[in-house]
């Protein structure tokens, strides 16, 4: 933590290959070009955390043809990446002629903690904007317009008692 706060970055690593980290300050194999995503397509203005509760990796997609918000998890950090839809996005945000909806973000500090039998809750937000009218800002009725949405998901148990995604 204390690297991250003074913004040290010689400890940052970076996929170059298929299980194969480099550091980017001490190795070659660093260079852009040669670095490799972790999950694609890749999320814009996203979060990535690791979830105990779970034991995976989760992430969070805006989908901007559907109007959906997609969970995106993983045991490893490299995948392989599974996906659900876990909320649609609700009227007008819905109408992607109108809005555009982006920023899926994760808040785990704001989850209730599992309880025995209850699955996993998960706490996400977006935002949704009218990149082509932004008169829509004003109007009556558009308070959740720019600002963060919330959306409040609870897992539900799968086989064994496990959390099911």
């Amino acid at each position: 933590i204390k690297e991250l706060l003074e913004e040290e970055w010689g400890r940052r690593e970076v996929l170059v290959e298929d299980g194969v980290w480099a550091r980017t300050m001490e190795d070659e194999s660093t260079r852009p070009e040669r670095r490799r995503a972790i999950f694609s397509p890749a999320n814009a203005e996203t979060s990535l955390q690791y979830n105990m509760e779970l034991r995976s990796w989760v992430t969070l997609a805006v989908d901007g043809v559907t109007a959906q918000l997609i969970l995106w998890t993983a045991r490893e950090l490299t995948g392989p990446w599974m996906s659900t839809v876990i909320h649609n996005i609700p009227a007008p945000f819905d109408d992607l002629t109108v809005f555009k909806c982006y920023a899926g973000k994760g808040h785990p500090e704001l989850a209730e903690p599992a309880e025995p039998g209850q699955g996993v809750e998960l706490v996400f937000s977006y935002v949704c904007n009218s990149p082509s009218d932004s008169s829509l800002l004003f109007e009556e009725g558009m308070g959740g317009l720019y600002a963060p949405l919330f959306v409040r998901v609870r897992l539900g148990l799968g086989e064994g008692g496990r959390d099911a995604i």
